[in-house]
């Protein structure tokens, strides 16, 4: 019984789609990243203070993965709270040289302003990222890339339809 012989055209569009599949990831990842920083951006702000700041190695075997950690106290009234959710272009584990660049912009006893959830104050998030028109220039640089990909797959099986 013959099969059909998988022809070069058929690889390219296979490498297209699992390019476009890693992108339609990332364009998630970002648009979430996003809409936090959107949603923060509208919560109060308050002093607070790095109480500790460092990162953990993950050795999977074949790649070492850094995590940073920011944690953070600040005051709300006359309640104190604690917090370590960060908002930044560093991800969750990566490079040693990024995790380090966020935990030296944050050193322990660094003053810094954090952002409260006005309906519950021990929410709260520190924003790591200045230029929030960055965001949107890879949001839309995904959506270019993949509408560019969806183009390729269209041409290529513009005969088919």
């Amino acid at each position: 019984m013959r099969g059909r012989a998988a022809t070069p055209g058929r690889a390219f569009i296979f490498i297209v789609y699992i390019i476009m599949f890693f992108l339609t990831l990332f364009l998630i990842a970002d648009a979430v990243r996003l809409r936090e920083l959107l949603r923060a951006d509208t919560w109060p702000v308050a002093d607070g203070l790095v109480t500790e700041s460092g990162m953990t190695a993950n050795d999977s075997g074949k790649h070492v993965s850094f995590c940073p950690f920011v944690h953070y106290a600040y005051s709300v009234g006359s309640q104190n709270y604690s917090g370590d959710e960060v908002i930044s272009r560093v991800g969750v584990c990566s490079e040693k040289e990024s995790a380090q660049g966020l935990i030296d912009r944050f050193p322990v006893g660094a003053k810094i302003r954090i952002h409260i959830d006005p309906e519950d104050p021990e929410k709260s998030v520190l924003v790591a990222i200045s230029d929030i028109w960055v965001e949107w220039l890879m949001l839309a640089i995904y959506v270019v890339f993949l509408a560019s990909m969806g183009s390729v797959i269209f041409i290529k099986h513009r005969d088919r339809l």
